[in-house]
């Protein structure tokens, strides 16, 4: 799907944050915000995005901003709940990702 220059190969609400996942011809363009703000503001900002050159750097990083999004007290439970959350959305975005991949197979 192609909206505004972006061609966009996914684009979810896991939690609280919407993530939209475009390519160009060198990078994976992760943009990521709260689900509140409406699509134009999110892609207008570069605050909300990062690149990637390939998909293992772009899951690696999307965990480890999770874990810390989800991490609130230093206590075991709160690590170990940060954890499986941040676990639990890069699973889903992977899954995403996969479908994806797997439709665009289907086309060639």
């Amino acid at each position: 799907m192609k909206k505004e220059g972006l061609n966009i190969i996914y684009d979810e609400i896991i939690g609280k944050q919407r993530t939209i996942i475009a390519v160009d011809r060198f990078n994976f363009i992760v943009i990521e915000g709260p689900e509140a703000i409406d699509y134009k503001e999110l892609t207008s900002k570069g605050k909300y995005r990062n690149y990637y050159t390939s998909i293992h750097s772009l899951i690696t990083a999307t965990y480890t901003k999770r874990v810390k999004t989800h991490f609130s007290d230093f206590t075991l439970m709160e690590m170990q709940k940060a954890l499986q959350s941040a676990y639990k959305d890069v699973i889903t975005l992977s899954n995403g990702i996969d479908n994806i991949a797997k439709q665009l197979i289907k086309r060639t």
